[in-house]
């Protein structure tokens, strides 16, 4: 990975922003919105992969964190320029990537229901 200027900063940012995609592909065929060997399904953009998703996910009356709903643009652009283009991230971006990466993960893997009345 050296001689083309990618560091250990850059791949733990992957390793997690890739791991958001599977997540969001995983929950999807889980609540049916696609399945994995849908062509169709691979061409659409991530981002609304996750919009569709996480509307989903609100409509089953699963607990969705509010400030993880929409990502932010900034952290699009930062997954844009690190997957796509070999940005290297600084050690508090790492950070950031890890934490917000670990939200997200565990928001959408979890299966915690709002509580309803009845």
């Amino acid at each position: 990975m050296k001689n083309i200027g990618l560091d250990a900063n850059w791949m733990i940012s992957v390793c997690y922003l890739i791991a958001i995609d599977i997540a969001v592909n995983k929950g999807r065929t889980k609540l049916e919105i696609s399945y994995p060997d849908d062509k169709k399904e691979m061409n659409l953009p991530f981002e609304q992969r996750y919009r569709e998703l996480i509307d989903a996910m609100k409509k089953e009356g699963i607990v969705i964190n509010e400030i993880l709903r929409p990502l932010s643009e900034a952290f699009w652009d930062m997954r844009t320029k690190i997957v796509h283009y070999g940005h290297i991230p600084s050690p508090k971006e790492v950070q950031l990537i890890v934490e917000y990466s670990q939200e997200i993960i565990t928001m959408i893997t979890k299966e915690e229901k709002k509580d309803t009345v009845e």
